[in-house]
């Protein structure tokens, strides 16, 4: 008996399978929407599947005088010992610096031809630069593509070059580009090499191997890619600015430079990042092997001989360690030789005889032995570093924050040879018996026979000595 004051109606139930289905849809259409951006930020491998259509190019066209990249020929920061640096200078009053208005890289050098590239330190398009070293005067400037409202006040990744090329890194539209200029400025190419999420620019310097340029990035991945991977390892091919290989890397920021060498019978690409150390195939990109340790950030690159890899870690995870090169997979628990609670500033050790060598940002220097990570001799020093320290022979060259260049002979137990300063931050190269300092004032030369400033090119792309 119906007790309500109103007739009812009967309501017809809706099956569970509809009920299920609206319940699912909002679900659904998320998870659509994370797959479609996942798979859009995923960094994909690229293998060299196809050697034929690839034109096999000779070793780059480089001198032991010429500095053809970030910390020299080997990327180490080793100086011939053929090479007569000057070990003490007097800078002119002149030649002091002042306030910058762009933002330049650390030079290299091929031949006579010196390549920086700038950037304003405010809003404006990056471009390349190409000087005399003989006469100072001014070549030619090449613009290339990159965001013009980075945030970066740091100095730029390091142009690369093989004598015949030069090789430039940027960002744009959130992808990392590379370009190959020709040694009148012509550009040859130019390339997407992946995406880059930072508002900073490129941190890495780009790498000339063999027939390819290898560049790496190491950020986080994106919050909504369940990869894992954020960054990832490239080898584009020299003269088409194909991809010959891509490999992807683990989630974390670092802004480490690779390290191209033949270690233990292998040509090996060697990376330190974020809790671990890895090494690739420089043909393939396959990984080779890995070891964890304690980096969080790590900057700078490795120094290896011909069968250890040696790394140091700045930050409170400080740590200094070496790792046999001839291991496959994890070799953490078979071929870490050693580690030292010693951190070196910039990221990158130093290798002299028989030890390895890290400048800390305290000013503390510290010389370990190669074979065991013992403290082999200390040296404190005033100033503070966070550039790593350059050597030649058993002279060690310090650069610290304030534009110093201390000199110590590691086999005085460090002893301080020389104090010198230069015209600023440290975006320095070595060139046969001259040092080659560049500053937004311009580019300074210290040869033997005294501090010489040579060209300076101003906003209209002129040149004075």
């Amino acid at each position: 008996m119906n007790t309500l004051p109103y007739p009812t109606l009967r309501m017809r139930r809706s099956p569970p399978w509809r009920q299920w289905a609206g319940r699912a849809a909002p679900v659904v259409a998320v998870l659509a929407v994370w797959w479609g951006l996942a798979g859009m930020s995923r960094v994909s491998t690229i293998t060299p599947t196809d050697h034929s259509r690839m034109l096999i190019l000779a070793e780059p066209l480089v001198a032991e005088t010429d500095w053809p990249g970030w910390r020299g020929g080997f990327r180490q920061g080793t100086i011939s010992t053929t090479n007569a640096l000057p070990i003490q200078w007097t800078l002119p009053q002149e030649m002091a610096r002042s306030g910058a208005i762009e933002i330049v890289s650390p030079p290299a050098v091929a031949g006579e031809a010196i390549y920086v590239t700038r950037r304003p330190a405010a809003q404006g398009p990056g471009w390349l630069t190409c000087l005399d070293r003989e006469t100072g005067l001014f070549r030619w400037r090449a613009v290339y593509d990159g965001d013009t409202e980075l945030r970066s006040t740091a100095p730029l990744p390091t142009p690369a070059c093989d004598g015949t090329h030069v090789y430039v890194a940027s960002t744009f539209d959130g992808q990392l580009i590379l370009t190959a200029f020709d040694a009148g400025g012509a550009r040859s190419w130019s390339r997407s090499v992946g995406p880059i999420g930072r508002d900073v620019g490129p941190a890495q310097s780009p790498v000339v191997s063999g027939s390819t340029v290898v560049i790496a990035v190491d950020q986080k991945a994106a919050p909504w890619d369940w990869s894992g991977f954020g960054g990832y390892v490239a080898a584009v091919h020299r003269q088409t600015g194909a991809i010959v290989w891509r490999t992807p890397r683990a989630s974390g920021d670092g802004f480490a430079t690779p390290v191209i060498a033949e270690l233990a019978g292998r040509r090996q690409v060697v990376l330190p990042g974020r809790g671990r150390i890895q090494s690739y195939d420089a043909q393939t990109g396959r990984e080779l092997w890995t070891a964890r340790w304690s980096a969080r950030v790590i900057a700078g690159a490795v120094a290896c001989d011909d069968q250890h890899v040696f790394a140091t870690s700045p930050g409170v995870d400080r740590e200094t360690i070496c790792v046999r090169a001839d291991g496959e997979g994890d070799v953490t628990d078979t071929h870490v030789l050693w580690r030292a609670k010693y951190a070196g500033s910039g990221g990158a050790p130093a290798l002299m005889e028989g030890s390895v060598v890290v400048a800390q940002e305290d000013g503390g220097v510290t010389a370990l032995d190669r074979l065991n990570g013992r403290v082999i001799w200390q040296q404190r020093l005033a100033e503070r570093f966070t550039t790593a320290p350059l050597c030649a022979g058993p002279r060690l060259y310090c650069l610290d924050d304030a534009g110093g260049v201390t000199v110590l002979d590691a086999s005085q137990h460090g002893q301080v040879i020389a104090h010198n300063q230069s015209t600023g931050p440290h975006t320095v190269a070595v060139s046969g018996n001259q040092w080659l300092f560049v500053s937004a004032n311009g580019l300074t030369m210290i040869t033997p026979d005294g501090p010489t400033q040579i060209a300076h090119e101003n906003a209209a792309g002129r040149s004075r000595r």
